[in-house]
């Protein structure tokens, strides 16, 4: 009796150890399109950190396991997800903060019946978070950030700030030169629309100061910044201001500022899946610092080639003739970064594996 009753406390516990922790449920976006013969669904990672999902959802990992369901006039449609679309071993992915997974599904794929195409909808899609027991961290995760670097109020405080950023730009080029068999210390390539004259560039030359000086990372803040070092410079402002406005545009991408344009203002530096800082930044403010010591790059910068959409301007590009031939699928599916946004959606077709949209 006692030898059956360890045999149960074993099986309870392994039946505990097996469940694993209660599958967390999470918000999804679905938007249904009758224009456009179809719906789109979306899911984003707004948490703080790593979710782990299934990567075949939402043809798996839906209701009961299954596909997702479309819900339309009392009656139950599942998804008929093609072969490839079903995951069979490996299934469960990470997804990083921000990241999202979407999908513009048409009616055919549900089955649903064409008088039923302009009825109203719901979809049941059960998204629920998945363990993530056995996966590899994204290199998100791995990611390494400085510590809080004092801006300084003098140019020789600047210069040693813009020095760490230098020296935090070298070695993430270092890393990635060695990954990826490339040499190190060669001339850097660039784009030339990102240079002073270059439409990127010019886009934004109209703002006012106000709206420049936003010292968010989104929106091009390299560019942003380096505008208005440009105007400093146009103005006659103090050098101090124009370095200032150099060393934010100099940032490498993800870096966050504290108590921008205040006393204690501080830059923190971030690794990102984008490398490389802005050229013409660090020209302009390599030159500014060179009284105070020489700030080495990893690679030679093309500091002559500032100006080289002046001395040789850009072609304007030239209008393609070809007629984009129409797709031939008829039971089509589309996986979209955005599938919110305001445009026609196209689909791709069902025979295939669908297409990550850019």
């Amino acid at each position: 009796m006692r030898r059956l009753k360890m045999i149960g406390l074993v099986l309870a516990a392994f039946a505990l150890a097996s469940s694993g922790p209660t599958p967390t449920p999470l918000t999804y976006q679905f938007i249904d399109r009758p224009d456009d013969g179809g719906i789109s669904l979306k899911y984003e990672n707004t948490s703080n950190g790593a979710v782990c999902i299934r990567g075949d959802w939402p043809f798996n990992s839906g209701p009961g396991g299954g596909p997702v369901v479309l819900e339309v006039a009392g009656r139950r449609f599942p998804l008929r997800p093609p072969e490839w679309a079903v995951c069979k071993k490996n299934c469960t992915e990470r997804m990083w903060t921000g990241t999202s997974r979407g999908w513009n599904l048409p009616y055919t794929a549900f089955g649903l019946p064409e008088d039923l195409a302009s009825a109203p909808k719901t979809i049941d899609g059960s998204l629920v978070a998945a363990s993530c027991k056995g996966t590899k961290p994204l290199p998100e995760e791995l990611f390494k950030t400085s510590e809080w670097i004092s801006v300084g109020s003098t140019e020789n405080q600047i210069c040693a700030a813009f020095r760490q950023v230098t020296l935090w730009d070298n070695r993430d080029r270092v890393s990635y030169a060695h990954k990826g068999g490339d040499r190190v210390g060669g001339v850097q390539d660039y784009d030339r629309e990102q240079f002073p004259g270059g439409s990127i560039y010019n886009s934004l030359v109209a703002l006012s100061d106000s709206k420049l000086s936003e010292p968010a990372e989104t929106n091009g803040r390299y560019l942003r910044f380096y505008i208005l070092a440009e105007r400093d410079k146009t103005k006659g402002t103090s050098t101090i201001d124009r370095m200032r406005h150099l060393l934010v545009s100099a940032l490498t991408p993800a870096s966050d500022i504290r108590d921008f344009d205040g006393p204690n203002e501080s830059i923190q530096l971030k690794q990102s899946r984008s490398i490389g800082t802005y050229i013409p930044a660090m020209c302009s403010l390599q030159a500014l610092c060179r009284p105070y010591g020489v700030v080495q790059t990893v690679n030679k910068l093309p500091c002559g080639d500032l100006n080289i959409n002046t001395s040789s301007p850009i072609s304007p590009p030239q209008a393609s003739n070809v007629v984009p031939e129409a797709s031939q699928g008829t039971t089509v599916v589309t996986r979209t970064a955005d599938p919110g946004a305001d445009r026609k959606v196209s689909w791709t077709s069902m025979s295939e594996p669908a297409s990550t949209a850019p």
